[in-house]
């Protein structure tokens, strides 16, 4: 049994059961408790009064604060947030917000005030990890969607909730937004989260058509596939000019330091990219597979095409808004 599922069992005693935790000889119980992270020794000491007194006595009496890296305190915010459908946790401030209605993927009309500003993340400020690019699901957005699933039994509010994450959205081509300016060229985005064994994956299409003027590689953005091939400019543009060389063929790649899959198919008239990426299970911020996405720093390897696979192993892609 993990620790979450130990803790969660912890809360569903009643007062007059006894726990077989607090059955054990007290010398084997702190054993225990000692393999324990310090965030998690104070999820376990919201738990009962014996083991409150336990975890005083031992771990926190004199020893002044438990959580003295921002690491720890994000993880012991997280299990706390676990079955509160209400709550995330927020990076920036390393505290609890509440959840608001209309704030999901498709629309970024809501931004916290402590999240206001952000910039792109490095590994000297952890509190800015939380998206790089519009098209990335913020990570509020990412664990409230695996929580509610997880939760199962939930309220019609949530329930409803739950569809908006998860739903497909695009943004047409009369968003002039999303029209590359000056160039002619027309642009639509297009997005389509799962959930798949626990993990949260999507898939991006981006589709260039041909405008006032034909497409070429100098007319395209990059900075939409991942962190990594957005930032190293050479490789994206040997993967385009070899799907521009193969005119109507879809070419496949990957990126090597994150769980990103992503193929393109290129001509003058139009070109279409499908990126699929992994997002991970619950967790934070600075957990791998999060991380990867944002950190040169951290490096998360994966099989070339596995998270393509996972992701269509139920549904074919014409299925798939591709204008």
């Amino acid at each position: 049994m993990n620790i979450i599922k130990l803790l969660s069992s912890f809360r569903r005693l009643r007062p007059h059961t006894h726990s077989y935790l607090l059955r054990l000889p007290i010398e084997i119980m702190l054993e225990i408790l000692n393999l324990l992270p310090p965030y998690c020794l104070l999820v376990v000491y919201q738990t009962c009064r014996p083991l409150r007194a336990i975890i005083h006595q031992n771990f926190l009496s004199g020893r002044g604060e438990m959580l003295a890296t921002l690491e720890d305190k994000l993880r012991y915010l997280t299990c706390l947030a676990r079955s509160l459908p209400d709550q995330w946790v927020c990076a920036k401030c390393c505290k609890l917000h509440k959840t608001y209605w209309l704030d999901v993927p498709a629309y970024y009309i809501y931004t916290p005030e402590c999240e206001k500003g952000t910039i792109l993340p490095n590994r000297e400020d952890i509190s800015n990890r939380n998206t790089y690019a519009l098209h990335m699901p913020a990570h509020r957005h990412v664990q409230l969607t695996l929580k509610y699933i997880r939760l199962g039994r939930l309220s019609w509010k949530h329930q409803k909730r739950l569809q908006k994450l998860l739903k497909p959205h695009y943004f047409p081509v009369k968003e002039k937004f999303y029209t590359i300016e000056n160039k002619g060229i027309l642009e639509h985005w297009s997005y389509y989260p799962k959930v798949i064994e626990g993990r949260y994956i999507y898939l991006s299409i981006q589709t260039y058509l041909e405008g006032q003027n034909k497409i070429s590689r100098q007319y395209l953005k990059w900075g939409d596939i991942c962190h990594h091939i957005g930032g190293y400019k050479e490789s994206i543009e040997i993967a385009i000019d070899m799907a521009f060389s193969v005119e109507n063929t879809r070419l496949f790649f990957c990126c090597s330091s994150c769980r990103t899959d992503f193929s393109i198919q290129a001509s003058p008239e139009r070109v279409t990219i499908y990126t699929w990426q992994d997002l991970g299970p619950e967790g934070t911020v600075v957990d791998p597979e999060w991380e990867s996405m944002l950190c040169d720093l951290t490096r998360v390897c994966h099989q070339p095409g596995s998270i393509r696979d996972l992701y269509d192993q139920l549904e074919n892609n014409e299925d798939y808004w591709v204008f």
